[in-house]
């Protein structure tokens, strides 16, 4: 329990901190060594890559190709680990989630051709309540004067809410 502690805090939290704190300063300082130890380490590394390629190759495996696909789901998965761990927010994750909603639909779709728009005349707000309460709109532009002249989009969802 001690040991986990340690190793969470030391091996984990304070590096992370070190690194969101003085990022560039870290990055500059290591970056001498990590370079010094590629340059010594690059011919066990050449070895040991010709090596995998070789087998790979006598098992029927293009070592060369890059045929992994990364699914829709293991993106959702990791997000929701960064999510959880705090690197990623509620908003940063609402807003990938949503890529992935809008991935197959094209803007044809969900487009409303300009003559069945719902408007909502700022000039005339008689006939909003109407609009509001009939329309199946989560949207609807507002306008001044001309239906060229779009001011605001008003959120019907927040309007109804408050």
């Amino acid at each position: 329990m001690i040991l986990s502690y340690f190793t969470l805090v030391f091996g984990e939290l304070v590096p992370k901190q070190i690194a969101i704190h003085k990022s560039e300063q870290m990055a500059l300082g290591v970056s001498g060594l990590i370079s010094g130890i590629a340059f010594l380490f690059s011919p066990l590394v050449k070895v040991l890559t010709w090596s995998t390629n070789t087998v790979l190759r006598v098992l029927g495996i293009n070592p060369n190709s890059n045929e992994e696909e990364v699914f829709e789901e293991e993106i959702i998965m990791m997000v929701n680990a960064g999510e959880q761990k705090g690197t990623i927010d509620t908003q940063e994750k609402d807003l990938i989630e949503c890529l992935f909603a809008f991935d197959d639909r094209q803007a044809k779709d969900i487009m409303v051709h300009r003559t069945e728009m719902i408007l909502l005349d700022l000039d005339n707000p008689d006939g909003w309540d109407h609009a509001i309460y009939e329309t199946k709109r989560a949207f609807i532009p507002v306008f001044s004067k001309t239906a060229d002249h779009i001011l605001s989009i008003l959120n019907v969802k927040k309007l109804l809410r408050n």
